[in-house]
């Protein structure tokens, strides 16, 4: 499979108290621009009808950066598709982290 690297950026939602007792969200960048990989992997059919709103699972591949911690939830920019990280993992060595994320583009017009 060709790999290629791509520029995705990672953001996270703030929440801000609105004065009311309630919050308003924001979107905040928090690292970017970014090369990574990006792939969709297979899944057991029978996971997807089991997880709600999940239509595809993708994989980000890209360098570790200690100083800022990658979330489940997090959201990843990616070719103007919103991915939610899933599932962040570092190597042995520190260097690449590994996401899985979720993702709702249904066809291959990426």
């Amino acid at each position: 499979m060709m790999r290629t690297r791509e520029k995705i950026t990672f953001t996270r939602d703030i929440l801000t108290p609105d004065g009311s007792g309630g919050h308003t969200v924001a979107e905040q960048e928090i690292w970017s621009p970014i090369f990574a990989y990006v792939r969709e992997i297979s899944v057991n059919d029978q996971l997807l009808a089991t997880q709600k709103g999940l239509n595809s699972l993708m994989e980000v591949e890209c360098r570790y950066n200690p100083e800022i911690p990658i979330l489940a939830g997090d959201k990843i920019k990616w070719r103007g598709f919103t991915l939610i990280a899933l599932k962040p993992k570092v190597d042995r060595v520190g260097r690449m982290m590994v996401i899985r994320a979720s993702s709702e583009i249904e066809t291959s017009e990426r």
